[in-house]
């Protein structure tokens, strides 16, 4: 188990710790599985109490080594792998404790927030807060460049209650989340503002790392994430399990659209199910897609964190499959949004102004050769950032553009149709 302990950690709840463990050395919840115990070599399961101690090594390393680890999976050459591995807590309970000055940096310290605040195992100096900040960018694994998502969601929900109002987000089916990804935003407006949400995305939603969150507390005790949350948080544990959104298995196109009227049609009908069919029979990856019958299917930009994992498709999450409550809760949207949502820019636009409903979009790639025929307002193909805002920025009277608090493409274009001309 790696250093990774924004993506694999959470903390446990108090009195979980194994025989008390002291308050410098937090015990946390394993949710992601595979992992395995550095010091007995034994598997670590779903939900167990874990510790991190630094592996076998030289200099800070040497300050609290794990015994009998020499032909542990994380040490390799007597070296270690990673920087931190993590144990069972009853395992790192025999070993003494690590110094609180031997420990790495906390990662997400340096890049300006840590969501664990003072309950992080790493250190917290004052020094490099902020110091990987630069332009929120980096490399992973020598693969290609990307814009860090930690806390995007939350900016972009700040921004949506504040513009269209918490009430106004709830009429209807609520808010539509096209290319919603993993699912987050919708997943923070359902459990953190008991607004409906619906997430209209083709591939699999993967809501485990938030629903950990949120069951242990930090969307609600960490200052940065809980400022616009209006939803209580269960004070019974056992009241915690968060609910999904609602999850549409389509595409966001020109077909869709023209199939959407103003009642349930056969059209419709034939049209979802086709879509569905085709996202159920694609293997999604975290690089692109690859479907089972044309492997060269894939995107011609790659917008997506690098990483060569397939998106697991066997979730607890269920999807929409009757093509009249699909209807529903597309032809009934309070609002239409996208954080980065690709190709589905346009899409997301196109649907709000036929609707008449607000919207907000966020587009990243261009994706130029996929639309040849978009021209920015000065009769330009639209081949960059820039023109693709100033397209969709035109594409009706009253829309606005704004920026949104993180790094990268961070430009908001958006529309109430309250205000507009």
């Amino acid at each position: 188990m790696g250093s990774d302990e924004g993506g694999l950690l959470l903390p446990a709840a108090p009195g979980e710790g194994a025989g008390g463990a002291e308050e410098e050395e937090p015990v946390f919840k394993c949710w992601r599985e595979g992992n395995v115990c550095i010091a007995c070599g034994e598997g670590i399961p779903v939900g167990a109490l874990i510790a991190p101690r630094l592996p076998p090594g030289e200099g800070a390393a040497a300050a609290c080594p794990v015994e009998d680890a020499a032909d542990a999976p994380l040490v390799k050459k007597g070296k270690p792998k990673l920087k931190v591995a993590w144990l069972h807590a009853a395992c790192a309970q025999r070993l003494p404790p690590c110094p609180k000055d031997a420990r790495p940096v906390c990662m997400h310290w340096k890049r300006g927030e840590c969501l664990l605040g003072g309950q992080c195992w790493f250190r917290h100096p004052d020094a490099a807060r902020g110091a990987d900040a630069g332009g929120g960018r980096r490399i992973l694994h020598g693969r290609r460049k990307y814009v860090r998502n930690d806390g995007r969601a939350n900016v972009f929900r700040k921004f949506l209650l504040e513009k269209f109002g918490e009430e106004r987000l709830r009429q209807g089916s609520g808010v539509l989340d096209v290319a919603g990804g993993k699912g987050e935003l919708g997943f923070q407006f359902v459990n953190l503002n008991a607004v409906p949400s619906t997430v209209v995305d083709p591939r699999p939603m993967e809501l485990a790392q938030f629903s950990a969150r949120y069951t242990q507390g930090m969307y609600h005790r960490n200052t940065f994430l809980s400022k616009h949350n209006t939803a209580p948080f269960p004070a019974d544990p056992a009241a915690r399990a968060p609910a999904p959104p609602e999850h549409l298995r389509i595409f966001m196109d020109d077909a869709l659209l023209g199939c959407l009227g103003e009642a349930p049609s056969d059209r419709f009908e034939a049209h979802f199910e086709q879509t569905l069919a085709t996202a159920l029979a694609t293997t999604w990856t975290r690089k692109g897609l690859e479907s089972h019958e044309d492997d060269t299917d894939v995107p011609e930009e790659d917008p997506a964190p690098a990483g060569d994992g397939e998106v697991p498709d066997a979730t607890p999450y269920p999807h929409m499959e009757d093509s009249s409550a699909a209807w529903g809760l597309l032809r009934h949207a309070a609002c239409v949004v996208g954080l980065h949502p690709d190709q589905a820019a346009g899409g997301i636009v196109d649907m709000a102004l036929k609707l008449r409903v607000p919207f907000a979009v966020v587009p990243c790639c261009v994706y130029a050769k996929s639309f040849p025929k978009r021209k920015d307002p000065e009769g330009r193909q639209v081949q960059s950032y820039e023109q693709l805002v100033a397209y969709l920025a035109a594409r009706g009277p009253g829309i606005r553009t704004d920026r949104l608090d993180f790094g990268g493409k961070n430009t908001v274009v958006w529309w109430d149709p309250a205000s507009a001309p």
